[in-house]
């Protein structure tokens, strides 16, 4: 079980997804929000409305299907 400071749940964030396999850690999308890790979800539910969440969302899909580990690298501001 992983925890989560709540206060800073709500702040500012800067983010790196990375693709995990081997050992081997690559990044392939970086981002910001000023809504906290609220943010994160919008890439969980990948809506075609929104392009950028939808593409994110998908490219994680799309490497977990191919066996890579998805994580989410949070620097809170």
């Amino acid at each position: 079980m992983d925890n989560i400071n709540f206060t800073k749940c709500r702040g500012s964030i800067v983010y790196v997804f990375y693709a995990v396999k081997d050992g081997q850690r690559s990044p392939f999308y970086v981002g910001e929000s000023g809504r906290g890790i609220a943010r994160i979800a919008d890439y969980i539910s990948a809506q075609f409305a929104a392009p950028t969440d939808y593409k994110v969302g998908r490219v994680a899909e799309l490497l977990e299907n191919a066996g890579y580990e998805i994580v989410v690298e949070i620097e809170y501001s």
